[in-house]
């Protein structure tokens, strides 16, 4: 597919996917990718990346050329879809179902996403407490429509990511997750007119540590957006953090570095 451009006319509704990490996690892009196009093979799906994403994914693909940090960079790619609805993906998730139907939630709403899951993480694994967190919410799967009031929000969240210092961000940890829950539950939603709606997590976004419990409540079936880092996608992540030459030379300094005591 040809690269998507900024004068192209904006598809109706369409997926949006980022890498902005290490070639690792075109791995992972890929592996979600596939199953996608298993269950939707005509879905537009643009993909926002740093490095070139293969043709046979049927997607468009556009250079990510933004030096912020990767953590900063998928608040500020959702106002650049090409879409006038649009579902954000995380790489890190399965497809088990058809997507187009999730887009018929913004029919009467701007902005739609699922709640987090419940958890004890002062162990290790971490523990499963409930299906759902009240007024917390899972930001790896977003659908929102190009209203002004979503684009109002999403200013609101942009200006809060870029003022988070970097050095004090990580994965869990003051990332663009916790910056959208600080703001939903300042009322920032309410504020700036966004008509929101609560995914059923089960469907849209069911984590691997919730998979037993919605196996015990029989609704297994009911998947669609499986976010969860699988074998397969460990294993595809790995081959291509290991083809990937800056990460191959850092593997090759550590082991130099404990084998000579450095």
């Amino acid at each position: 597919m040809t690269t998507a451009s900024a004068s192209s006319a904006p598809a109706e509704c369409g997926v949006i996917y980022l890498v902005s990490g290490g070639r690792s996690y075109l791995g992972e892009l890929i592996t979600s990718l596939k199953s996608l196009r298993r269950h939707e093979p005509d879905l537009p799906v643009t993909v926002f990346s740093r490095f070139k994403v293969p043709a046979a994914l049927r997607c468009d693909s556009v250079p990510l050329d933004s030096r912020e940090h990767p953590l900063k960079l998928k608040v500020l790619t959702l106002r650049r879809s090409p879409y006038e609805r649009t579902l954000f993906l995380d790489t890190d998730i399965t497809l088990h179902g058809p997507l187009r139907p999730v887009f018929g939630n913004l029919d009467g709403h701007d902005f739609c996403a699922a709640n987090s899951h419940e958890a004890d993480w002062s162990v290790a694994p971490p523990k499963f407490v409930a299906m759902v967190k009240p007024g917390d919410y899972n930001t790896g799967v977003l659908l929102y429509r190009k209203s002004d009031t979503m684009l109002r929000f999403l200013s609101r969240w942009e200006e809060a990511v870029l003022a988070q210092d970097a050095a004090d961000m990580w994965a869990g940890h003051n990332c663009d997750q916790h910056h959208f829950n600080q703001l939903v539950r300042a009322g920032a939603l309410q504020e700036c007119g966004v008509r929101f709606h609560e995914l059923d997590n089960v469907i849209y976004n069911c984590r691997g540590i919730m998979r037993d419990e919605v196996k015990r409540l029989g609704r297994e079936a009911d998947i669609r957006v499986f976010h969860h880092r699988t074998r397969a996608m460990k294993l595809r992540k790995l081959f291509y953090s290991a083809t990937d030459p800056g990460t191959a030379r850092e593997v090759v300094r550590k082991v130099w570095g404990r084998v000579s005591g450095r």
